[in-house]
């Protein structure tokens, strides 16, 4: 290969690199506007490759008019990466006209349509760009008299393979450490630099008179069926690519978490296998003598592929235990290799099939015609016009209407028959029958009832049964029954919130309610969960109304079965609303006298965007003058240094802050206001009595006014000393995100609650101890309620600062209680005897070492 073309064939890697640091910038900072839901990000991902198609067919028409195709390609490369520079400013002033559409009222497909066509005006000119340096240099290369089968292959390849090294860097490293901000200019100056260096590599080409007039590699193929039905390989190809994409990498998040370290992996996996697929193609199957048959059999592969991910998936744990020689993860190294493993052994088998059939119908198609540019275009823009339809149609269409299982079988037929017709054409009509008849027996096969793999994989070796499962375009939730108490399960495998965790969700619920200083009328309720914390806000008895934005309509439908909600859907204060909350704080015009929210686990991919600055500006601008802000972040996720810029982004934009234990929970509670703390003493203790709020905090534990103030441990001072020097956590660099999945105390990234994690090799040291550890941490930052205390109803404030100490240290257990029980209680008021002999007798206090720190538990 000449140096002119190997130096091409770089610059070509590195664009495919900048290509996928710009995919996954553009999607991270709409998010930030349009929030994360899958219709935002579905808008998103359909502008970005409707612009590849685009930009592949428009400029693969023109191609044939530059004397020069290098040229053209050095003006696109220099056109993303000028373009690049200047979206985030564009973006900036897309915020302003997104919250005046929110605030239309428009109906939901107006509203959705109007939000692609704002994520159009900003993604569509330098995505065409980008989809049209694929078929100027197909074209290119051809004119230089390589063969188009080789080119199309090896510039494939190239591509992809740069695409895997910029989601590494993108996932791994430069958002981390540059930001998002940073990462666009680092990404446009490597355009810029492409765009120079393919000026220079076409002014020697020019010079030397390498350029010629295109060769035909085979006898000119004519505008026919044949060439339609290439086109539909093509788009059949793309539809199940993007389609599998989605529905696998949603899939594996039961097997991987959901980190950002996840999302990462899977995608560096499934472009691997593109690359490697492209690869074949070029090194073994580009001159084979009958292309066709090679179409077919790479369909009939892609099938197969897809046999072999579903027998594996139900034992892919236990086949990744086997290999890494065990299931314990001590290290964010270990953690790493077991998602690509994971990600590799479910993606591999069809993708690399996929990713031969698209240079090859590409070279078959353009074979022997002189407009190879615009014949490689036309492939390119049906593939990717058919991952657009693929990815859209199984969000919204396919799983929501026949499931998960039912997609995989649908996107197994849709390779087979293609592959019997390929076939057909090209074997003699016998055996096309034979073929063909086969091929639609199989097909036929798929959708003979059999065990649904996704549904039965859900629970990953919980104990207990489902009793509720639903998969639909934003996500799959399910409740798991075990012991006779249930719980809600996310496809990650998220489960902490069930029956059980009445006692902490109550606590939460109350705790805003009872500090605020007047009487809250409207709350804002963000993240459903299993209701509990939504009905103690409900309940308190001069509320008017509570909007509760959720993300997942599964989840609400799930509510009826967690009976210590109290059924509070069915509430007349509560009004729910399906949002990104951080999306419906932003477009709201509503004014709240209390806001609360429980998010997922800070480390969850996309949550960090509910701890910044940005949001927290958000939730002030809608709150009352004397109104509350509650924020849950739960402790030991990361180290303290990542914790204090949880802190600071809080303590950066409310002027008075306070900080609460969550009971025994592991959390903090962040308490911010425009006033200073001011508590009332002998109106709070009054609140305990009313019957709900005390029902509730008697099951929570908490039984009296003291037990509860002994849950303060910051004030402003103390607020201002912990966070003192310590970079708040921004939207343009959240880093939290890509940090704390690298810690001990989130299970590496694979989930405190559903991995093995080990911290250094000390069995002692789980997740859980670096909750513990964290709250002595905390209390010996910890500062006295008393000073904020007012109206002590003639009380010694000494006196009742030593009953506030005792309290900080009595015991609790946490208790369950059954269905029966709980309506028992609800309608004679009392509680059930096992209860009153626990709160009694309670558990004993874990134990606390010397320093301070609790001891490990055994």
């Amino acid at each position: 290969m000449p140096r002119r073309v190997l130096l091409l064939t770089g610059l070509f890697f590195v664009s495919g690199a900048s290509g996928l640091i710009y995919e996954v910038l553009w999607t991270r900072q709409l998010s930030l506007i349009f929030g994360v839901t899958t219709y935002a990000v579905s808008a998103v991902l359909a502008t970005y490759m409707g612009g590849l198609a685009l930009g592949s067919f428009w400029f693969g028409r023109r191609v044939e008019k530059f004397s020069n195709p290098l040229r053209l390609y050095a003006l696109l490369e220099a056109g993303i990466g000028l373009y690049a520079l200047v979206v985030p400013l564009l973006l900036h002033g897309l915020r302003p006209l997104y919250i005046a559409l929110a605030q239309l009222g428009l109906p939901y497909a107006t509203f959705s349509l109007a939000r692609t066509l704002l994520a159009s005006g900003v993604l569509l000119v330098p995505t065409t760009l980008m989809g049209g340096t694929y078929p100027v240099l197909v074209h290119y290369w051809t004119t230089t008299g390589r063969g188009l089968h080789r080119g199309a292959g090896v510039l494939y390849f190239v591509n992809t393979a740069g695409a895997i090294l910029g989601c590494a860097l993108t996932g791994f490293w430069l958002i981390e450490h540059f930001g998002l901000t940073g990462t666009t200019r680092i990404a446009a100056v490597s355009n810029l630099l492409l765009a120079a260096g393919a000026a220079a590599i076409a002014g020697r080409a020019q010079a030397s008179g390498e350029i010629a007039p295109v060769r035909s590699d085979s006898p000119k193929i004519e505008e026919t069926a044949f060439s339609r039905l290439i086109l539909l390989c093509a788009g059949i190809s793309g539809f199940v690519s993007l389609a599998a994409e989605v529905l696998w990498s949603r899939a594996l998040l039961r097997y991987l978490y959901n980190s950002t370290y996840a999302f990462t992996s899977m995608l560096s996996a499934f472009l691997l296998g593109i690359a490697l697929g492209s690869a074949v193609y070029t090194t073994m199957l580009a001159h084979r003598r009958r292309p066709l048959l090679v179409l077919a059999a790479l369909q009939t592969g892609v099938a197969a592929g897809f046999v072999v991910t579903i027998l594996a998936f139900p034992s892919l744990r236990e086949w990744t235990d086997w290999m890494v020689g065990s299931g314990i993860v001590t290290t964010f190294e270990d953690s790493l290799r077991m998602m690509m493993l994971r990600a590799v052994l479910v993606l591999l088998p069809p993708v690399v099939f996929l990713g031969a059939i698209f240079p090859l119908t590409a070279s078959v198609y353009a074979s022997g015609r002189d407009d190879v540019g615009s014949s490689v275009g036309r492939v390119y823009a049906a593939n990717t016009l058919g991952a657009i339809v693929g990815s859209i149609a199984c969000s919204f269409l396919l799983v929501p209407v026949i499931g998960m299982w039912g997609t995989q079988r649908l996107l197994i037929a849709l390779c087979l028959v293609p592959a019997g017709l390929v076939a057909s054409v090209a074997l003699p009509r016998a055996k096309a029958a034979v073929l063909a008849a086969t091929v639609v027996a199989a097909a036929a096969a798929l959708f003979v009832p059999a065990g649904d793999v996704f549904r039965d994989t859900f629970l990953q070796g919980r104990p207990g049964v489902l009793d509720f499962y639903r998969e639909g375009s934003t996500d799959t939730v399910g409740v798991g029954n075990a012991f006779g108490q249930r719980t809600i399960v996310y496809e990650d495998q998220r489960g902490t919130a069930s029956t059980m965790s009445f006692g902490v969700n109550f606590f939460l619920g109350h705790l805003p309610m009872l500090l605020h200083p007047g009487t809250p009328k409207r709350v804002l309720h963000i993240c459903f969960g299993v209701g509990n914390s939504l009905s103690a806000v409900a309940s308190h008895t001069e509320l008017e109304r509570v909007d509760n934005v959720e993300l997942s309509p599964h989840v609400l439908e799930a509510g009826h079965l967690f009976w210590t909600n109290d059924d509070v859907l069915s509430n007349p204060k509560v009004h729910t609303i399906i949002d990104d909350g951080r999306n419906y704080l932003m477009t709201t015009n509503q004014m709240y006298d209390v806001i609360l929210l429980e998010p997922p686990e800070t480390f969850t991919a996309g949550v960090i965007n509910l701890y910044t600055v940005e949001f927290y500006r958000d939730a002030l601008a809608h709150l009352a003058p004397d109104g509350l802000m509650m924020q849950w972040i739960p402790t030991g996720n990361g180290t303290m240094n990542e914790e204090k810029e949880l802190f600071a982004a809080f303590a950066a934009v409310f002027p008075h802050q306070s900080m609460w234990w969550q009971l025994g929970s592991g959390c903090a509670l962040l308490v911010g206001s425009r006033q200073p703390l001011a508590i009332d003493y002998s109106r709070l203790r009054e609140h305990m009595k009313e019957p709900r709020v005390h029902r509730d905090m008697t099951l929570s534990q908490v039984r009296d006014v003291d037990q509860l103030l002994s849950m303060f441990l910051f004030d402003d001072v103390a607020f201002a000393d912990f966070v003192r020097g310590v970079a708040p956590t921004r939207d343009d660099r959240t880093v939290l995100d890509f940090t704390m999945p690298r810690y001990a105390g989130s299970g590496f990234g694979l989930g405190q609650f559903s991995s093995d994690a080990k911290a250094g090799g000390d069995k002692q040291k789980t997740p859980f101890w670096f909750v513990l550890t964290r709250l002595a941490e905390y209390r010996k930052l910890g500062r006295p309620v008393v000073p904020y205390l007012t109206n002590l109803g003639g009380e010694d404030p000494a006196a009742i600062a030593a009953r506030i100490e005792r309290a900080r240290f009595t015991p609790r257990r946490t208790l369950a209680l059954s269905e029966p029980e709980w309506q028992r209680m609800r309608s004679d008021g009392s509680l059930p005897q096992r209860w009153v002999e626990a709160l009694r007798a309670p558990a004993a206090v874990p134990a606390v070492s010397s320093e301070g720190a609790p001891a490990a538990p055994h």
